[in-house]
């Protein structure tokens, strides 16, 4: 259960870097198309070197949170998927040991009861079921 919290954990975690990345690139390329070029007067005079600047960092920081989301799809995704199949494929072998083990019990059950003195033919019967 704990396994599957994180897993989908680690998934929302790296959809919302996802989202956030593409909200950011979005803006950037808005504020970009505001500001104008260098030669543009009137985007000169509402700041546009200044936020040609401001969108440079903003595309540096999209750009860092692109690499966050690969790494964190390449590394921490990739690690708790693989993690969580691991412990699906024990659950299972578990369940297999556990089935093996009633089995074998209610044999040895089965066994401890013949009596010491038995006939051949009883123990003969009794090995046939037991198979």
């Amino acid at each position: 259960k704990r396994c599957i919290m994180l897993q989908k954990g680690t998934k929302r975690y790296r959809d919302s870097v996802g989202a956030s990345l593409e909200g950011e690139m979005g803006f950037a390329s808005t504020i970009e198309g505001f500001s104008g070029d260098v030669d543009d007067h009137i985007g000169s005079s509402i700041g546009g070197p200044v936020m040609k600047k401001y969108n440079t960092a903003l595309k540096d920081i999209a750009m860092f949170r692109g690499n966050l989301q690969s790494e964190l799809d390449r590394t921490l995704c990739t690690r708790v998927d693989s993690f969580f199949v691991d412990v699906q494929e024990m659950k299972d072998v578990r369940k297999r040991f556990d089935k093996a083990t009633q089995e074998y019990d209610q044999v040895r059950v089965k066994f401890l009861s013949i009596k010491k003195g038995a006939a051949p033919s009883v123990l003969v019967e009794a090995e046939k079921e037991m198979m």
